[in-house]
């Protein structure tokens, strides 16, 4: 398989490059101290918190979200290898569904 790109806009992707594997760039969020987005105050900037980037629920928040990210992107994944969907033939649909699946979820977690 080669590399197939679901691109969600400009900046934000999801990239399959190669069988059993996934990549995104600019969908999770970063840890405000170090860029991280799987860093959840462990990096030396977060130890000294001296700016009070993130609050504790902001810092959970943003865990759920990426988790959530990490979730969906596994399930692409398992559907393709499995023949459920076509990353290449619906990739449109694809994108509109994780568009919409990402939008829920920010506004799920922005809402509680």
């Amino acid at each position: 398989m080669s590399e197939i790109i679901l691109r969600l806009d400009n900046e934000r992707y999801i990239s399959f490059p190669k069988e059993g594997s996934v990549y995104s760039e600019s969908i999770k969020e970063d840890c405000p101290y170090c860029a991280d987005p799987d860093c959840y105050a462990n990096c030396d900037g977060s130890a000294g918190d001296v700016d009070g980037l993130e609050s504790e629920e902001q810092m959970y928040d943003r865990k759920v979200i990426n988790t959530a990210i990490d979730t969906v992107e596994s399930l692409l994944l398992a559907l393709s290898e499995a023949g459920v969907i076509n990353l290449v033939k619906d990739n449109e649909k694809i994108v509109e569904a994780v568009q919409i699946t990402l939008d829920a979820l920010v506004n799920h977690v922005e809402g509680e």
